[in-house]
């Protein structure tokens, strides 16, 4: 990590502004959902898969106009292992794009 290249990509992008990515099915819209848990079954799986998607098209719409990325690894690792797919995927999405890429590895809920 470097916060030369991070300061480089702000200058570029004329804004100090980063996309926030989490896993949350909330902001997924229903019919994007439901596709995928047609395909998938209910469960982790499709909402791993609609998020991927989503996050994916997010990414590629922002690219060149925001320097960085920030992930929360917390929010993907609830849906287990293909939610830690999934933030695997974005992050490599993310860096393709050439977004400097910030993951929050934070996973402890407060107070504990």
């Amino acid at each position: 990590m470097s916060i030369e290249r991070l300061q480089q990509a702000i200058r570029r992008c004329k804004t100090p502004v980063a996309l926030g990515l989490r896993a949350d099915e909330r902001v997924i819209k229903p019919a994007l959902l439901r596709q995928f848990t047609e395909m998938y079954g209910e469960g982790a799986v499709a909402t791993a898969e609609a998020l991927r998607y989503d996050g994916c098209r997010v990414l590629a719409g922002a690219a060149g106009i925001l320097p960085a990325v920030y992930l929360d690894a917390g929010s993907y690792l609830r849906l287990g292992s293909v939610g830690m797919d999934v933030l695997s995927n974005l992050c490599s999405a993310a860096a393709g794009h050439g977004y400097y890429v910030i993951v929050d590895c934070r996973v402890s809920e407060p107070g504990v």
